[in-house]
This record gives structure tokens, C-alpha cells and sequence, in this order.
């Protein structure tokens, strides 16, 4: 997640999970959360098996549908959530809920009979994003946009806009003219106040990804203002 570098060690005979090592040793449950609020759909593998697949052939155990376990830990694992990365088409998935809790035994003995509990009848996606119709509404309605909770006009609404596969609503555009200089300085002034309210703020910890960025960010910021300034654009007709 985020920056990543490859294991020298790695081969494609070993688990494709094993391919990268995190920069960072260690990581606060804050910083991976603002790690993965600050994730794109630009900064996502969407397919990540896609490349290993001549190696590691996809069995029917992935499409394994209930409780798994690791010693006395038990886990849901729903596949149909997750169909895209498979390059299978997405339906909309049965809620978690729905699956019944189970105990150590039962969970063994479904897992012993995995074949009775694999999803069926799945197609081949014809491209990445294909979902049945309602889907994208049902994942906008269900999903968390953002982990850390913040005021809704703190930061933008995550929107398919940035995904360049999904199809979106017809929108009408209307011409604009360009920005007044005053106007835009306006603008790159709000900008820095948000983004020194969002360095100062006790979430934003120095040294994680987030907060370099907005470092940057403030930074660029404050660059657009001096450019935008009177008195700088009065420098340049001297």
C-alpha cells in the first residue's frame, strides 16, 4: 500500500502477496487509515493476479464462499464481493450478515467440502469495470468513502469520475470564462487555509505520506498566490 519497493527474494513460483516489502517497517493503525483515504483509483491494481496467473493457475478454492479460520480466529470470506479482480463480471453481493455464524467444527467441515460452497455460474468480465446495472449506485450507497471521519466539506466526495473505465452520466457543460486574477487569489487563499488546518490538525501525523503531501500541496499553494498577487503582477511590466 502506497510507496512500495520489490522483495530482491522474490520469484513467480512464490505467493504473488510476497512480491512487495512496505518502505515503512512499522505503521500506526492512523497511518495506514490515512494511507488508504488518501489512496486514488489511479494508485489501485485492480487486477492483481492478472500477470502471475501462467504460474499460479486460478482454482476453484478462491471462489470459496464462507467462514475461514486461522487456529481459533474465524473469518467471512465472500469472494462475490471481489469478482472484478478476478476479471469475473460483478454482481451485486448478498449482504455479510446473511452468512450465519459458525463454530470451529462447522468451519472445518465446510472448508474439508469447499466444492459445495463455491460460487457458480461466474462469466468473464468484457472489461475491467463490468457490473450488472445498479451496481455502482448499490457500492456508492453501501461503501465508506473515507475511514477517518471528517466534515463533509473538509474533503472532496470520492466519485467513479476519476475511474476513465466506468461509464458516467451524460452532463451538460456550460462555457466559463477564466478566473480573475482576484478571484483565483480568493480561491488559493482558502486553499491554504484548509491545508495548514489540515497539517495542524492531531490526525495529520509529520513523516506519513499524508502529511507530506500537504505539505506540497501548501506549498504549491502559497507559490500560486505570490504569482497571483498584485504586486508581483506589477513586477512584471517593469
Amino acid at each position: 500500500m502506497g510507496r512500495r519497493r520489490l522483495m530482491s527474494s522474490y520469484d513467480d513460483t512464490t505467493p504473488h502477496a510476497t512480491r512487495w516489502q512496505s518502505l515503512r517497517q512499522s505503521s500506526t493503525l492512523t497511518e495506514i487509515r490515512l494511507q488508504l483515504d488518501g489512496l486514488t483509483y489511479g494508485g489501485v491494481v485492480w487486477h492483481p493476479y492478472e500477470g502471475h496467473r501462467g504460474i499460479r493457475p486460478l482454482f476453484g478454492i478462491c471462489m470459496y464462499s464462507g467462514w475461514i479460520r486461522i487456529g481459533d480466529t474465524l473469518s467471512r470470506h465472500l469472494a462475490e464481493r471481489v469478482m472484478r479482480q478476478f476479471r469475473f463480471y460483478q454482481e451485486i453481493p448478498r449482504p455479510p450478515t446473511i452468512v450465519a455464524d459458525a463454530d470451529v467444527v462447522a468451519v472445518d467441515f465446510a472448508w474439508l467440502h469447499f466444492t459445495d460452497h463455491v460460487i457458480r455460474n461466474v462469466r468473464q468480465a468484457s472489461y475491467p469495470s463490468e457490473c450488472v446495472d445498479g451496481y455502482v449506485q448499490w457500492f456508492r450507497r453501501v461503501s465508506h468513502p473515507y475511514i477517518i471521519t471528517a466534515p463533509a466539506d473538509a474533503r472532496p466526495a470520492l466519485v467513479p469520475t476519476q475511474r476513465p473505465d466506468v461509464p458516467q452520466e451524460a452532463r451538460r457543460h456550460r462555457r466559463s470564462s477564466p478566473p480573475s486574477p482576484s478571484g483565483a487569489l480568493a480561491r488559493f487563499r482558502r486553499m491554504t487555509i484548509k491545508l495548514q488546518s489540515l497539517i495542524s490538525c492531531r490526525h495529520v501525523t509529520e513523516g506519513t505520506v499524508a502529511h507530506q503531501m500537504a505539505v506540497e500541496l501548501l506549498q504549491e499553494a502559497n507559490d500560486d498566490i505570490d504569482e497571483y498577487s498584485p504586486t508581483r503582477r506589477g513586477q512584471r511590466h517593469i
